[in-house]
């Protein structure tokens, strides 16, 4: 598996994410109808969006890869409320890794990507 920072082209991949995931944590939550309507195409322009605001490495996205295609995504930014304190925004993987260290891989490539940014720190 790779860990890589996420660019504008991976939003395709990253709603994709996004949306499986969605489908599967959310089953039992969410009314079966609403999940079946997310698409990925619909959700794209909101992912290639983040990465228009995105400020490297203080905001942005990572995402990790196997050898076959992206399986998990993470955004993270400053903290609306706490600017100097890094928030993670959005953290998915597709079912198919859960439980198999992919987001304990991912968190600890973006704690490290956060500790080398510029003027953002961790809280707790």
């Amino acid at each position: 598996m790779r860990i890589r920072q996420a660019v504008q082209g991976d939003a395709p991949a990253i709603a994709s994410i996004y949306v499986e995931s969605w489908q599967a944590a959310f089953a039992d939550v969410i009314p079966p109808g609403y999940l079946a309507a997310m698409d990925p195409r619909s959700e794209e322009p909101g992912w290639r969006a983040m990465f228009t605001n995105a400020r490297w490495p203080t905001s942005g996205a990572l995402i990790a890869e196997t050898d076959r295609a992206p399986v998990a995504f993470a955004g993270f930014g400053p903290a609306d409320d706490a600017p100097k304190v890094a928030e993670v925004a959005t953290f998915y993987a597709l079912p198919e890794v859960w439980g198999k260290g992919v987001g304990r891989r991912l968190m600890d490539a973006l704690l490290q990507t956060l500790e080398g940014g510029v003027g953002v720190g961790r809280s707790g």
